[in-house]
């Protein structure tokens, strides 16, 4: 993960200043090869974020679910945090995550495949995505 995993981008979903929750997007939208993000922002209050860590990202689940089985991950839990990583904004935690689902270059597979993530008792919006089958020849599955 580079240094702009945490950082706000153009895909990064917008939030209203008094939200609570996560929100998530694919970065770009539509891909046939990679790279494929999935890219959110959590917002929390002070209370939420200091139970569940000080730095909130450790915390992310993310779960990509398909017709033939699902796969669980918390793929910033041994992430090294900085200060500056978590924001305060108002009376609100946020912090912005990017998670590589597609690697540059590979071709996104046929799916259907659905992601949420979740973080404490919040559970964020599904994203789905699917490649073209005629560039995969088959479709993909977890475990395939």
């Amino acid at each position: 993960m580079s240094n702009n995993d945490l950082s706000l981008t153009r895909d990064t979903p917008a939030i209203a200043a008094d939200f609570v929750g996560v929100r998530v997007a694919l970065s770009p939208a539509a891909a046939v090869r990679g790279p494929l993000a999935l890219v959110g922002v959590f917002q929390l209050s002070p209370a939420q974020a200091d139970a569940i860590d000080q730095y909130p990202h450790r915390a992310l689940v993310v779960a990509l679910a398909s017709t033939a089985g699902t796969m669980v991950t918390t793929p910033l839990r041994q992430r090294v945090f900085f200060p500056d990583d978590v924001q305060r904004v108002a009376s609100q935690v946020r912090g912005y995550f990017r998670v590589d689902l597609v690697d540059p270059g590979e071709i996104v597979p046929a799916g259907p495949f659905w992601v949420t993530v979740s973080l404490g008792e919040h559970l964020s919006n599904v994203v789905g995505f699917a490649g073209p089958p005629e560039l995969t020849g088959v479709r993909a599955g977890l475990g395939a």
